[in-house]
């Protein structure tokens, strides 16, 4: 499992997609990470912020998610940022720009199951 938490909205979004580019290479299964359905991804300079991400919005277009812990807040509602955490299936995300017959193949070594 991946662990992803509040590092992507300070990325430009080609650097964030980038990133899941490589936790997918690294044959883990799971993602958690930061995001929330109602937030908008935006072009952000390196270390600057914007309030998300969305990991099923353009440009990352991850599927529907595995398990989502909290509940989705508005962006307005600053007390509970931390509660956007979502579970991904890394290993059904096909990666924006590559069809599935171009995705890394997905057969895994793995100590455990999840």
């Amino acid at each position: 499992m991946i662990v992803v938490r509040q590092v992507l909205q300070h990325l430009p979004l080609a650097t964030g997609l980038a990133l899941m580019r490589h936790a997918k290479a690294t044959n883990a299964r799971w993602l958690a990470a930061t995001s929330n359905p109602l937030w908008e991804n935006k072009e952000v300079e390196p270390g600057d912020y914007f309030r998300g991400p969305n990991l099923q919005a353009a440009p990352f277009l991850f599927g529907k998610e595995e398990a989502l812990c909290g509940t989705p807040h508005p962006v307005e509602d600053q007390e509970h940022e931390d509660d956007n955490m979502m579970l991904f299936d890394l290993d059904s995300w096909v990666v924006p720009g590559e069809s599935s017959s171009q995705a890394a193949p997905t057969e895994k070594k793995r100590c455990c199951q999840i």
